[in-house]
């Protein structure tokens, strides 16, 4: 597959291989995706960026156990380092194709190495609530970490207020966003998934996340 390179190796026992792997691919893709606005300083775009590149980097470490599966266990059906399910990938995909003009349906079928045509399609015969058989979303979210990164950064993209930045201003958005369900569950049963995610954030090697990667 066309992203093979970018993948982070989710069968290595090192935290830090998986994460500078990762760190790397965020890097770049944010940085394309987010350019700096005509009315706005240097140090200003490098905060917002950076605050969005920590966010992506520390959902993909919680929900992915670490950056170990791509796969949610227990026969669940999210995909991914992002753990994305497919109403989400379905309505990300609805959003994205609405706004044609903007280039976006290109960048996410030349990531996963298919024709724009194969996205369309796949795209209107997928389900909301399981993937159908040979699913082409299924089979990008599994192969190619930058087709599921680029899917989940377009539901933050026009975010407004701006993203926060910290651990736990992510973990109260990643709430709203991956775990809407959750919030059925109450107060005791939100806090639950807020302390787990800060528990898992305490343990990402941060520092890999202070410098470019290319600089590492």
């Amino acid at each position: 597959m066309a992203c093979a390179d970018e993948n982070v190796d989710i069968s290595s026992n090192n935290d830090e291989i998986r994460v500078r792997k990762l760190w790397k691919l965020v890097y770049n893709v944010i940085n394309s995706i987010y350019p700096r606005e005509e009315d706005e300083s240097e140090e200003d775009w490098l905060i917002r960026i950076s605050c969005i590149k920590e966010f992506f980097m520390y959902i993909a470490w919680h929900e992915s156990d670490l950056l170990r599966t791509r796969r949610q266990y227990n026969n669940g059906i999210a995909r991914s380092l992002w753990q994305i399910q497919p109403n989400f990938a379905k309505e990300a995909l609805r959003r994205i194709f609405s706004h044609a003009n903007d280039g976006w349906p290109q960048k996410i079928a030349q990531a996963c190495g298919i024709t724009l045509d194969e996205l369309r399609r796949a795209y209107r015969s997928m389900p909301t609530k399981k993937w159908e058989k040979n699913s082409k979303i299924e089979n990008c979210l599994l192969n190619c970490d930058k087709f599921a990164l680029l899917l989940a950064v377009y539901f933050i993209k026009d975010l407004d207020p701006p993203l926060p930045c910290g651990p736990e201003s992510y973990a109260y958005v990643w709430l709203q966003i991956w775990r809407t369900p959750a919030r059925t569950g109450g107060r005791d049963a939100n806090l639950r998934l807020i302390r787990l995610f800060l528990e898992h954030a305490r343990l990402m090697p941060f520092h890999i996340m202070e410098v470019p990667p290319q600089e590492e």
